[in-house]
């Protein structure tokens, strides 16, 4: 049968085949993620068996009534003779209506439509709302179900709010300059201008590529082969890349405007890029704190070369750590300690167990923690390490010796005067206690813990509770100069850790309603709220390795998520407290449109670049982990300095309450003397940065190491 001049065909069991697999089988054209399908369909050369199909024709939407005449006596032309059934012909009009008109709806549909394969099955997925909107519920729309279920699912996200939302945002974001023409820029130099933006590649693709400080990333490459002098001239490159397309576009606008900072903070980040290419975590914690640190370094160039020397760490240590398992096999991981810098003191830091764990990771995780103790009230140094060893399914016995095995090697680094570790992912009570009994054991010395003198190895008070306690005890400091309280604000909480539980304990004694708490594998939501009974199951299941999942089996009004994120639910403030880069842009984007006004940070680094973007434009309140997450630095030190374990629950959360009161007011102070408004959503992050740089920068300055 021939296909019309005009239209498209698809085959008479249609309602037998996969959509998705028909359509390629015509050429649909399924490109990378995120990108569009060209529903033009031509035919089939790629697939031997297309021309033996029996197609019935449809008619295109701009073919003319004489146009369809002919092309239904072409049609006729085909069949057989008289001997062909006139209910069969019937039949075949009939089905022709039906094909057609899905066909039209389709067409319509695949303009924001794209295929991919979910769960081993190809599936239809919003491209719009993949990247504007949420990524689960009502997206994606598979090829299960008729036709008509399938159609009627596409037509209530195609009329749903969230997808004009998406589209919204979509036509926001694409009200920027887009060079679609030559572009003309004096200077031979610029012919380098090609291997250079390619090398800076995954800074670029990072988030930064529409401020500044990409610009100038660029822009001190091509300063530094300028002054070798090559002539000038004229040159003409394109950029198919829109992404690389608004970095040159910003050069060549912000040329003058942007000199200083490739001198400046441009220089810093390109060193850290040239010494450490491939550390990406750290790079990124790099890039945040130079952005904020953009006019302190525009003041005084001085600063320039002492930030330089803060990223280079003090002291890094890799070794092997061998163990063997209740089997009788010999196990092989890595071990990692940061020095980042001791300038203010000793230093303090926590021990990760994880198997994603590696260098980049634990320098990232040093240099936060060097900022947030010289936040801190105290005179303290930044440290942090691990190992790459997973503790999850390890009986006691294997994280005993894993833990002995580790302490073998890192002892020698280790003091009061000299480092102290503390819990961090992976690493609580029962492993902290093996580290110190080996340390105990081979240095000699005895003091009751790391972090101080403990009773029956619990803590004291709130030792354990200190950083979830501080948490809260920032957000209220954050809503109290808007005269607003937690009370009756709806929190969603990420993770389901120890800082996790301490979060939710807080929020329930200050009235909020806290509703999400998360794992690896989803999350889990309660609409009408946890309290601390609902707590205390929590903590049972986790104890029991058990999935959140059975949560929802006690209590009705719960549901647990597979693979997704508590970010879409309605929430009045955030608790990200899980893991770095948990956030993305299209989590921030969902943390918006449910209502999100302010965000504390309880992990490092818990936002993407991109959603920092997001967040910022939204004029959301961000409390940074380097001032809202002293308290676990807090309360160490006052273990370990003042030693009283008589302190009532009530007179340890004073002091916790006092202390971070004072960080909260250094960070803003710090911010407004630098220009930045109290409102502002950059405020606290900014000065944060800002106050614990300078202290540092103070104490290298006046040591000589400046």
């Amino acid at each position: 049968m021939l296909l019309p001049a005009g239209g498209v065909g698809m085959t008479s069991t249609m309602d037998d085949i996969n959509l998705i697999q028909q359509a390629q089988r015509h050429h649909l054209v399924v490109r990378e993620l995120g990108e569009e399908i060209d529903l033009e369909i031509g035919p089939g050369d790629d697939d031997p068996s297309f021309p033996h199909n029996s197609l019935l024709g449809v008619q295109s939407h701009e073919s003319s009534a004489k146009e369809h005449a002919e092309n239904k006596l072409m049609m006729g032309s085909q069949l057989p003779n008289e001997d062909h059934d006139l209910s069969k012909a019937q039949t075949g009009k009939r089905k022709k209506k039906v094909v057609k008109r899905w066909r039209e709806e389709w067409a319509d549909t695949y303009k924001w439509a794209y295929v991919d394969v979910k769960d081993g099955t190809a599936r239809i997925f919003c491209s719009v709302c993949r990247e504007y909107g949420r990524k689960h519920r009502r997206n994606p729309y598979g090829n299960e179900g008729s036709r008509n279920m399938q159609m009627s699912a596409l037509e209530e996200h195609n009329n749903s709010l969230l997808h004009k939302e998406a589209l919204r945002l979509q036509q926001a974001s694409k009200e920027k300059i887009i060079v679609d023409k030559p572009i003309y820029v004096k200077g031979d130099f610029l012919l380098l201008i090609q291997p250079y933006v390619l090398n800076l590649l995954p800074v670029v693709l990072s988030g930064y590529a529409g401020n500044l400080l990409a610009t100038s990333f660029v822009l001190s490459y091509l300063m530094k082969e300028n002054e070798q002098g090559k002539g000038n001239q004229f040159l003409t490159y394109f950029f198919s890349d829109s992404t690389l397309s608004d970095v040159i576009s910003e050069i060549t606008l912000g040329l003058i405007s942007t000199a200083l900072m490739s001198k400046t903070a441009g220089s810093i980040v390109e060193a850290a890029l040239r010494r450490d290419p491939h550390e990406t975590e750290f790079i990124q914690s790099v890039q945040e704190v130079v952005h904020a640190l953009e006019r302190v370094i525009s003041k005084n160039s001085n600063y320039v070369n002492i930030m330089e020397r803060l990223l280079e760490p003090e002291r890094t240590i890799i070794f092997r750590v061998p163990w063997v398992d209740d089997r009788g096999e010999a196990h092989v991981n890595r071990g990692f300690r940061v020095h980042f810098n001791q300038t203010l003191g000793p230093c303090r830091g926590g021990l990760r167990f994880h198997p994603l764990m590696n260098l980049s990771i634990a320098k990232f995780l040093s240099f936060e923690q060097t900022l947030k103790n010289a936040l801190s009230p105290y005179r303290l140094g930044g440290s942090s390490g691990g190992s790459d060893f997973d503790p999850k399914g390890k009986s006691d016995n294997e994280i005993m010796k894993f833990c002995q095995s580790f302490m073998n090697e890192l002892y020698r680094y280790l003091g009061p005067d000299k480092d102290l570790p503390s819990e961090e992912m992976g690493v609580g009570t029962r492993e902290m206690g093996y580290l110190y009994g080996q340390y105990r054991r081979l240095a000699g010395y005895s003091q009751g813990s790391f972090t101080g003198p403990r009773v029956n190895w619990s803590g004291s008070s709130l030792r354990t509770e200190a950083t979830g306690y501080g948490l809260v005890f920032f957000a209220q400091l954050m809503l109290a100069d808007m005269n607003k309280e937690l009370k009756g604000l709806r929190c969603a909480v990420s993770g389901s850790g120890k800082i996790s539980m301490h979060v939710l304990e807080k929020l329930i004694a200050y009235g909020a309603l806290p509703i999400t708490v998360s794992d690896s594998k989803g999350y889990l939501v309660d609409e009408d709220g946890f309290d601390f009974m609902k707590i205390s199951f929590l903590r049972d299941i986790k104890a029991q390795n058990r999935s959140l999942r059975d949560y929802s089996k006690t209590y009705a009004r719960s549901k647990y998520y597979d693979e997704a994120k508590p970010w879409n639910e309605r929430c009045d403030v955030a608790f990200p407290c899980a893991s770095q880069n948990e956030i993305d842009q299209s989590d921030a984007i969902n943390l918006v449109n449910s209502g999100c006004r302010i965000l504390v940070e309880g992990s490092n680094m818990p936002c993407t670049p991109e959603a920092v973007d997001v967040l910022r434009k939204a004029n959301v309140l961000v409390a940074p982990s380097m001032a809202a997450g002293v308290g676990g630095v807090i309360a160490g030190e006052l273990e370990l300095k003042e030693c009283n374990l008589n302190w009532s629950p009530e007179d340890f959360e004073s002091k916790l309450q006092e202390a971070m009161k004072q960080t909260y007011q250094r960070a803003l102070k710090a911010a407004t003397d630098f220009g930045y408004q109290k409102e502002s959503p950059e405020a606290l992050v900014h000065g944060a940065a800002i106050s614990a740089f300078l202290t540092i920068a103070s104490g290298m300055a006046d040591q000589g190491c400046a």
